[in-house]
């Protein structure tokens, strides 16, 4: 199945079955009661076990009709769902059967985008109401606002991929000395605040912000992170480069990482795309410094062999250098080359462990790779959902 057709798919999942309509009630009544429930909990409401569809509708219409709830759910709103809302303004509705389901889902599940399947055709729609809603929003403070907000997303985003864990107060200091628009602590808690309403890549405790990795599973971790890291300065990137780690799925394509793709495709895979991929996940495997085991893996996983060990012993050295010189979180974004520079100590021994190699050989199992389809069903490549 390919991208476009699995997109079509999610959305025909989160469709209404029905022609496109315009009337908001109209469509909350072709709605089952609990998709009705599902949208009213997104806005806090809570009713009765006994409550009647109807009762329902009726306090969500008196809830969401509001200007200042509807501002509240756009001033989180990231670029591309923005950019949809504003379309679908201007239009009766768009017809698209391959939109990302990220694009629309987070005003789909707050109830002010709606879609409908018919004909084999995808509809995007914003009610008549929530339009007229819409006209009264004061655009210039809603634009204002919402500038300010994303960019301060984009560094949440950006350091929580970079350094994996930080505190406020850091962001606020670096966000200042590369912006005009200054941001105080306070402005700053509540934009964190808003944001972390939605689901999101990071979580805070104890006075930091925290990279979803250190989840329940990996949470021991966190205290190792913060302890090798107490002394260790900040890498930072001026603010065009710093906010390029906004996107997860950005590394830098150093000379060394070059280099591995390169002997990659002269010896194991001559598909240049599919060389690309295998590197895109050592880069993050490296820099989340995992043992060598998981790196040959990630060619078994996708059935890259080595013909020989003479083979494996010839791509060690690659792989060694690109692990030297990729952004850790262990050394605050620098790479163990520049640390090592600053404090004049020697690259410490990369890989020790033993590591059992699959020659000419199919491996046993598999796993979802970061740019496999995330199986959450959004519609996004892993590494961009759930992988972030």
């Amino acid at each position: 199945m390919n991208i476009q057709e699995e997109f079509e798919k999610i959305n025909i999942s989160h469709a209404i079955k029905a022609k496109p309509a315009s009337s908001l009630i109209e469509i909350l009544r072709s709605l089952n009661i609990e998709d009705l429930l599902s949208i009213t909990s997104e806005w806090g409401i809570k009713s009765r076990f006994n409550a009647t569809k109807e009762m329902i509708i009726k306090r969500f219409l008196r809830h969401i009709l509001d200007r200042k709830r509807i501002e509240c759910v756009l001033v989180i709103t990231e670029s591309d769902e923005y950019d949809l809302f504003l379309k679908l303004l201007d239009k009766e509705y768009i017809q698209d059967n391959t939109l990302a389901y990220g694009t629309y889902g987070y005003l789909m599940d707050k109830g002010i985008i709606y879609s409908f399947y018919d004909d084999y055709r995808i509809f995007f729609t914003i009610p008549n109401e929530i339009k007229e809603v819409c006209k009264i929003i004061d655009n210039i403070y809603l634009d204002r606002t919402l500038k300010k907000n994303q960019l301060v997303y984009k560094y949440i985003l950006a350091f929580i991929n970079l350094y994996g864990v930080f505190k406020g107060e850091k962001l606020v200091e670096i966000f200042n000395c590369q912006n005009n628009e200054k941001l105080t602590i306070e402005e700053f808690t509540a934009i964190f605040n808003k944001y972390s309403s939605r689901q999101q890549p990071f979580y805070d405790y104890n006075e930091y912000i925290i990279n979803h990795y250190f989840d329940d599973e990996n949470f021991c971790e966190l205290e190792l992170l913060l302890e090798k890291t107490a002394n260790v300065s900040y890498y930072i990137p001026d603010r065009r480069n710093i906010l390029k780690y906004a996107d997860s799925s950005y590394f830098e394509m150093t000379a060394q990482i070059i280099a591995l793709k390169d002997f990659i495709i002269k010896n194991m895979c001559s598909n240049e795309e599919f060389a690309g991929y295998v590197v895109d996940d050592i880069e993050l495997l490296c820099s989340m410094e995992e043992p060598m085991q998981s790196i040959i893996y990630e060619f078994e996983r996708r059935h890259i062999f080595f013909k020989s060990m003479e083979q494996f012993n010839s791509i060690v050295p690659f792989i060694e250098d690109v692990y030297k010189n990729v952004r850790t979180w262990s050394n605050r974004g620098y790479t163990y080359t520049e640390i090592c520079k600053i404090t004049g100590k020697p690259i410490p021994k990369i890989f020790n462990e033993p590591v059992e190699v699959l020659i000419n050989n199919k491996p046993a199992t598999q796993k979802i790779g970061r740019n496999d389809f995330c199986p959450c069903g959004s519609g996004k490549k892993y590494k961009k959902c759930c992988g972030r």
